[in-house]
């Protein structure tokens, strides 16, 4: 199962705060929609609605692929 929950960042640039989806965990098996969106970065990256800053947002996530018998762990040393 994928779990997500919608979070408030600060923009670097400009400090607009606004809504992220934060991602803790993947399951491309059950969810294939996010496979391209954690491999392009796409899933941690924060546009800023502002000033269109875009932004990498690190927290750690647990990727899961039970096709391929393959699970990580990313993690930028933060609680999840």
């Amino acid at each position: 199962m994928s779990s997500h929950e919608t979070i408030q960042v600060t923009c670097p640039k400009c400090g607009h705060v606004q809504p992220f989806e934060n991602w803790h965990s993947v399951n491309v098996t059950l969810n294939p929609e996010l496979r391209e969106r954690v491999l392009s970065g796409e899933l941690f990256t924060l546009a800023c609605t502002k000033c269109g800053q875009e932004t990498t947002v690190e927290k750690t996530l647990l990727y899961n692929d039970m096709e391929r018998s393959f699970m990580v762990c990313l993690s930028n040393n933060e609680p999840p």
